[in-house]
């Protein structure tokens, strides 16, 4: 398989990925399409009862683990729910998958950029982040809710 991916054929990769794990898991959910859905790329159903409320998944993919250090970078104006990060290795069958919180989120950015306007929020991916670090962050699905 070419390692060689435009982004974004890599970036529909993920966003199906994650579409793929959630149905997988009993939740209703689309890929989200058109101007109407900027911000997010999966929305979630979540019924109870007569309620409906929509939770919007923001996909960010990362051709892992091809470069040393790569970065996140989100617009201050979150316009999601959740984040899922797909560190998409193309020489593996299998990809890992980070699940963030909003609050999760905001508190990694701040630490990464202390001092740094609000413009943009980042949150940078170390190639060899310890496996206990990304334990509270992977395939945590139960999150969305």
């Amino acid at each position: 398989m070419s390692s060689d991916l435009s982004k974004s054929v890599t970036c529909a990769i993920g966003e199906y990925l994650v579409l793929a794990e959630l149905l997988k898991r009993g939740y209703e959910a689309f890929i989200a399409q058109g101007p109407t859905h900027e911000g997010w790329d999966v929305m979630v159903i979540r019924r109870d009862g007569e309620l409906e409320r929509v939770i919007r998944v923001q996909v960010k993919t990362i051709d892992w683990p091809k470069n040393n250090r790569r970065t996140v970078t989100l617009s201050n104006a979150l316009a999601f729910d959740y984040l899922v990060v797909v560190l998409l290795d193309l020489e593996k069958a299998h990809s890992r998958y980070l699940i963030l919180s909003k609050s999760e989120i905001d508190a990694l950015a701040s630490a990464e950029n202390p001092g740094r306007n609000n413009k943009s929020r980042s949150w940078y991916i170390a190639k060899d982040f310890s496996e206990s670090d990304v334990g509270v962050y992977e395939n945590k699905w139960e999150k969305i809710k």
